[in-house]
């Protein structure tokens, strides 16, 4: 009989926690996001005056698909920090070439940019994590 109680009440107090999972999260795609995308070769560097970044992705990559969810809301929920998406692929049909200055070999890649300079690259195609690290920081 003790077994039974015991058994119940543990079902009765793991119910209340079900209600407590987080459902915040969305499965977006890029192209919830087409007012961030980079259209031109100019908006790299001259998309705002202040600090902005460029997350560069391909739908081909593994590393980007791995992170896409993670990446996606944590643009999605931006308040005051700004990302621009640029699809390495698609943008390399279009004529819109990756600025020089970036110094972009891999993806996923984000670059931090500010008063119209490149700052910083953070890349690494074995490890999509450093990635996300900079996204982590992100407001």
């Amino acid at each position: 009989m003790k077994k039974y109680i015991l058994v119940i009440l543990i079902i009765l107090t793991t119910i209340p926690l079900l209600a407590c999972t987080d459902t915040s999260t969305k499965d977006y795609d890029y192209n919830d996001f087409n007012y961030l995308q980079v259209s031109s070769y100019e908006d790299q560097l001259y998309y705002l005056d202040g600090t902005y970044y460029i997350y560069y992705y391909s739908e081909q990559c593994a590393g980007c698909h791995h992170i896409k969810q993670d990446v996606l809301n944590k643009i999605s929920s931006l308040d005051k920090d700004t990302v621009l998406l640029f699809d390495v692929s698609l943008n390399y049909y279009r004529g819109i070439n990756i600025e020089p200055s970036f110094n972009l070999e891999y993806t996923p890649s984000i670059v931090k940019v500010y008063d119209n300079k490149h700052v910083a690259t953070y890349d690494n195609y074995q490890n999509a994590g450093l990635v996300l690290s900079v996204f982590d920081r992100l407001e």
